[in-house]
């Protein structure tokens, strides 16, 4: 099959064995690579049991795939995923990232992973030429993710591409926020990866792989410079190539996208001190993704008396969460803390929102002391930020709360009071822990250690928990761009802002002509909303997560060049309409993955904090209508009132029906 290899490896930790595994040819037109086959191949793995596996199980496999452009000549397709079940969030979990691990995967003559079991003891796995070799992993246990990939690197054979992803402390201890960390500037970041990883006692992959490339057909040479011109051309790629993601910081700041103070205020006068043009103090070099010719990467250098870095830099979202979140407006400790984050194996989105959410109860006195752990948080304050994110990469005092999420740390608060009925993903309940699989050393004692909530401060902790099905929201605020509220909503992984790109669609930044989109519409209307998500959702959802195209580049292309450019490299026939349907197949199986597991309508809601129009700023007065874009959204995707997926839509998708129905 043009590329695809047909094939995966099939990894048992706990026979410590791995065998070659074929997948049908079926497969690649029904749910075309990525997470689409990740999560194909997790539900014929466990689909009778996904109902009431814990995510930490053995028997839960993580999955890591890669899709038929990865490595190959296009631009933009050097990704691959991280999937299971999530234990943050206890639905579908996946993550996607760049650098060269894809790449090398597909150089070694596989698509993908499925590895599954519990090693008896740590061990990393070792993948070269269409199979696997387990090595103990004792000399590595304990190290970070920087020290892991350095010693593993030097391993590799000379002359080959290679790929490490590993986990730090925080995938060791099986922190919910745990992310698994490649070649030490790109992350598989969200959904708790990391964790799954640890859970299995694997500390890391490491890949090694020849450099894979599309045949030079005359088409793919001709989409190739088509492709090559239109990222050149666009502003959003010409930006990030020119100042990084961290260009984002002045026009999300302008139109007020910038979350401030746990999301509570509609601007920040200091903003400037965390942009594109204060970077310039710590910046040391650019670096790409494979094959990428935006560069959009950033090396900084920090060596004050007080925070140190020397790696890779904080991205817009960090910045971010990490920054304007926490009204911290020193760069250089942000560094610092980014690349403790980096080092441990975090989520810096997740683990600046917990931590927003713990200052602002601080704040109101509502943070225990035994819980705070002698930390003082307060808003500005960067020396607290760096102290607690340390003690979250240590697993110690404060940090030990906020490795586990915003929804954990207001249920261990709210402890006192009799536990609400429902799913356990429902968003007022936090998903399985998985802390029965883990020593009991590393458990948590209650937040509240009995002391009495009243209603008031009740209302205040979960208002302060900021998440859509346990996925702390990231860094764009829905009242500017109200179809971003309905795709955190109806995200298959919770608050999402990459599923696809309707983010940019919406605000006229990237056309689609095929699709019949490329107009702006009003950020702050909801009006139409739900058709365009659907169709992001569908095509670019498709392009981004099974595809594999980098979201930035995807940007600045159009539909003809995503069918172009996998008809070049595959030698098969695509339209916009059957990648379409692709991509509504994949989506609705993750829709069914997450129903099987509890999800309702009830789920599919933005946090009341969001649904709060300011009453100044640039977006005064402006909330999403919610009910009105949900209620279109369903009749759209051919979902029930209550949100799960119609009889007759999985028949017309080729889908199984829900475990156990009739």
């Amino acid at each position: 099959m043009g590329g695809w290899h047909g094939r995966y490896l099939e990894v048992d930790l706990n026979l410590g064995r791995a065998v070659t595994r074929s997948w049908p040819e079926e497969w690649a037109e029904r749910f075309v690579g990525g997470s689409g086959l990740a999560a194909w191949l997790l539900w014929q793995e466990v689909g009778p049991s996904l109902a009431r596996l814990d995510p930490l199980d053995p028997a839960c496999p993580l999955v890591f795939f890669t899709g038929p452009l990865t490595g190959s000549t296009v631009p933009g397709t050097a990704r691959s995923v991280a999937c299971a079940l999530s234990p943050l969030t206890g639905i579908w979990g996946e993550a996607n990232a760049g650098g060269n691990f894809g790449p090398a995967l597909k150089g070694a003559g596989l698509d993908g992973l499925l590895i599954k079991g519990r090693a008896p003891g740590p061990c990393w796995l070792e993948v070269s030429e269409g199979t696997a070799v387990i090595h103990p992993a004792d000399d590595l246990w304990g190290r970070d993710t920087y020290d892991t990939t350095t010693l593993l690197l030097a391993r590799a054979p000379r002359g080959t591409l290679a790929g490490v992803a590993c986990i730090g402390p925080a995938g060791e201890r099986g922190a919910p926020l745990a992310a698994i960390i490649h070649n030490r500037g790109h992350a598989f970041g969200r959904t708790g990866m990391g964790a799954v990883m640890g859970s299995k006692n694997l500390k890391a992959v490491a890949v090694w792989g020849r450099a894979p490339g599309a045949a030079p057909s005359g088409l793919l040479r001709e989409v190739r410079a088509r492709m090559l011109d239109h990222i050149r051309e666009h502003i959003i790629t010409q930006s990030l190539s020119y100042a990084g993601t961290a260009s984002s910081i002045d026009l999300s700041s302008l139109t007020g996208d910038l979350p401030v103070r746990n999301w509570t205020r509609p601007s920040w006068e200091r903003a400037e001190a965390i942009n594109a043009s204060s970077y310039d103090s710590i910046l040391v070099g650019k670096e790409s993704c494979f094959g990428c010719p935006v560069g959009c990467k950033r090396r900084v250098r920090v060596e004050g008396p007080i925070w140190r870095a020397e790696g890779p830099g904080p991205e817009y979202e960090t910045l971010a969460a990490l920054g304007s979140l926490l009204e911290v407006d020193d760069l250089e400790a942000i560094a610092h803390a980014n690349e403790i984050c980096n080092r441990a194996g975090l989520d810096t989105i997740s683990l600046g929102a917990t931590l927003a959410m713990a200052t602002e109860l601080a704040e109101a006195g509502l943070l225990p002391a035994h819980l705070a752990g002698g930390l003082t948080l307060r808003w500005g304050d960067a020396g607290a930020m760096v102290q607690a994110v340390r003690q979250a990469a240590e697993g110690e005092g404060l940090g030990r709360w906020l490795a586990q999420g915003t929804r954990r740390l207001a249920a261990a608060l709210l402890s006192d009071r009799p536990a609400p009925t429902g799913p356990e993903c429902r968003s007022d309940r936090p998903a399985p822990t998985g802390l029965g699989s883990r020593p009991e050393s590393d458990r948590v004692a209650p937040a509240t250690a009995g002391a009495a909530v009243t209603a008031e401060a009740e209302a205040l902790i979960r208002e302060a928990a900021v998440h859509v099905k346990g996925l702390e929201v990231p860094m764009h605020d829905p009242r500017v761009n109200h179809g971003m509220g309905l795709a955190y909503a109806t995200s298959y992984r919770g608050a999402c802002h990459v599923s696809e790109i309707n983010f940019f669609l919406e605000q006229g930044a990237a056309t689609m002509p095929g699709l019949g989109l490329g107009e702006p519409l009003p950020g702050t209307s909801s009006e139409g909303k739900a058709s365009v998500l659907v169709a992001a959702q569908d095509f670019t959802g498709l392009a981004c997560n099974c595809l594999l195209f980098c979201y930035f580049v995807l940007t600045a292309l159009d539909d003809s060049d995503v069918c172009q450019a996998l008809e070049a490299v595959t030698g098969r026939p695509a339209t916009v309409s059957g990648l379409r349907e692709a991509g509504e197949r994949v989506w609705m199986l993750k829709r069914l993955i997450n129903v099987t597991r509890g999800v309702t309508r009830r789920d599919d809601a933005l946090p009341p904090r969001l649904m709060r129009a300011f009453d100044e700023g640039p977006v005064a007065g402006s909330s999403p209508d919610m009910e009105s874009m949900l209620d279109e959204f369903y009749r759209l995707r051919g979902l029930d009132e209550t949100g799960r997926p119609l009889p007759e839509t999985l028949v017309r998708l080729g889908l199984p029906p829900y475990p156990g129905s009739a």
